[in-house]
């Protein structure tokens, strides 16, 4: 699991699954309970080392996930539904995942609820509705976790590669399709 001073640094107010809308509904540990979630977490620390992670690259992806985390956890006003507005309670969340997406400060409540649409040679914000923003925020959380899925197959294809010391990126396109 995550140390306190890790999880302060990344804004993740838990280090409890259950405080995540994303994770909420899922499982700790391994499905029959043969390894726990800290055996878990010390097995994921030793295949990113293996696969180079460390350092600012470690600490990246960290902020990814905990982005995806927080960004999850975003609620949206259910009292207007044709204007959404991001909930007060929220508001933490936000300011945390703009803090480690290295987003300007105020921008994720905006980009969340609000669309720029070109009129004439104008360009203007149209007000999403409720669900259109709940849509826009789990669309951008999956970009995010896709690209960094993306990200790490691509190192593991990396590391591969150079095992069997063919390391080119026209070979790495054979070395992983599917994790």
């Amino acid at each position: 699991r995550w140390s306190p001073a890790l999880l302060k640094q990344l804004r993740l107010p838990s280090a409890e699954p259950s405080a995540y809308a994303y994770l909420a509904g899922g499982h700790t540990g391994e499905s029959g309970g043969e390894r726990t979630d800290k055996m878990l977490w010390a097995e994921l620390e030793t295949a990113l080392a293996a696969q180079a992670w460390e350092g600012a690259a470690l600490q990246e992806l960290w902020q990814l996930i905990a982005g995806v985390l927080l960004l999850g956890n975003v609620r949206f006003d259910a009292a207007n539904t044709d204007a959404a507005a991001v909930e007060g309670s929220s508001a933490p969340s936000v300011a945390g995942c703009e803090a480690v997406l290295g987003l300007q400060q105020g921008s994720l409540a905006k980009a969340l609820t609000k669309r720029k649409l070109k009129v004439g040679g104008d360009m203007v914000e149209k007000d999403l509705s409720l669900v259109a923003a709940g849509d826009n925020r789990d669309a951008l959380a999956k970009a995010i976790y896709s690209k960094l899925f993306d990200r790490l197959i691509v190192q593991i294809n990396r590391a591969l590669a150079e095992a069997r010391n063919i390391y080119s990126p026209r070979a790495t396109a054979h070395v992983i399709g599917i994790v």
